[in-house]
Order: structure tokens, then C-alpha cells, then sequence
């Protein structure tokens, strides 16, 4: 493991929630961005992590199949949540 992969995942750990104590929440579009920032914390909190989209007429579908099939290659949960938009 890198040096800075490393670092960013112990950033990751001080800046989340242990075990019991909640859920580590992240907002997840399935773009490279929120997907790295989705697998970072699930690499730390592999119990206690889940990915929440906003699904509505304004998501393409093809984004919502892409962003379910990336959560589910990483192993986070995924949760989908309507929104009015």
C-alpha cells in the first residue's frame, strides 16, 4: 500500500463514525469521485458504511445502472433515495 493511500485512509478513520456509534454516510453519485471517496471509507469501516443517490426523472437511467453496478463490484451498500427534482 502507498504512502499516500495510507494517509488518506487514516484521515478517513479519524474523520468517521466506529462501529455502534452510527453509520458513515456517503453521498454517492456512481462518478469517479464519490465511488473513490465510497470505496476509501469502505475499506475502513467495511461494517458500518453505506452510499446514498437521489434517484429522479433528472438521473439518467444509464448513470443509475453504472453507479448500482460500481457499488456493487466495491461491496458497499447502496441505497437509493426519490427525490422530487
Amino acid at each position: 500500500m502507498s504512502a499516500l493511500l495510507k494517509h488518506v485512509l487514516s484521515k478517513v478513520q479519524r474523520a468517521g463514525v466506529a462501529q455502534g456509534l452510527g453509520k458513515n454516510i456517503v453521498a454517492y453519485s456512481g462518478g469517479v469521485d464519490s465511488s473513490v471517496v465510497a470505496a476509501a471509507v469502505y475499506q475502513v469501516f467495511p461494517t458500518n458504511v453505506v452510499a446514498c443517490i437521489g434517484v429522479s426523472a433528472s438521473v439518467p437511467q444509464q448513470q443509475l445502472v453504472l453507479a448500482r453496478e460500481v457499488a456493487l463490484h466495491i461491496g458497499f451498500p447502496l441505497v437509493e433515495v426519490t427525490t422530487n427534482e
